[in-house]
């Protein structure tokens, strides 16, 4: 099995280098999903609050691999593309189990938190306190910032720039030998 892990901070972007990578007829696998369904079945009200407190909890209590954990036992294609991984400990636990390349989408802190005021999900913090308070949680308590990337996207400019910086993406994979792609 081959995993592309999408690493990112919130509102860098992810998830529109996942509508672009579905393109490529990638399965495309959200480690949130995961979470937002454990939650559900224990009737937790799903907010930005409650997630929080629910992840940390759940890594606490089953290990800070759990949701990676969760998100594999449901993979059954040879390659598939995971967003949201948020530690080096889910990145591991990937690792025994798939080869794996983990592209870090980046994004300049202001147009992060300007994304994520504009697209309003009921997950996200709603002011600047609130979005400091949850990158500091990110980082403190799952390291993302000592993720070390196969791969960095700068996502600072245009949805056009974007598309362009994942195709020279798929191209690496290619050149690497990771997978064949059509073009697109």
């Amino acid at each position: 099995m081959k995993l592309i892990l999408i690493v990112g901070k919130r509102g860098s972007g992810k998830n529109e280098v996942c509508n672009i990578l579905k393109k490529y007829d990638l399965k495309i696998y959200e480690m949130s999903d995961y979470i937002f369904k454990n939650m559900k079945e224990l009737n937790i009200p799903i907010n930005n609050e409650n997630t929080i407190i629910f992840s940390n909890k759940i890594r606490q209590m089953c290990g800070k691999d759990i949701v990676a954990k969760w998100t594999l036992k449901n993979i059954k294609e040879k390659i598939a593309v995971i967003s949201g991984v948020r530690s080096k400990y889910e990145i591991n636990y990937f690792k025994k189990h798939a080869h794996v390349i983990v592209l870090y989408i980046n994004a300049d802190k202001k147009i992060r938190f300007e994304r994520i005021i504009k697209r309003n999900r009921d997950t996200d913090p709603k002011d600047w306190r609130s979005f400091e308070e949850r990158e500091f949680s990110d980082n403190k308590l799952l390291g993302i910032d000592n993720i070390k990337p196969d791969y960095i996207i700068e996502n600072n400019k245009s949805l056009m720039d974007l598309r362009k910086k994942i195709g020279d993406f798929i191209l690496f994979l290619n050149n690497k030998g990771f997978y064949k792609f059509n073009k697109h």
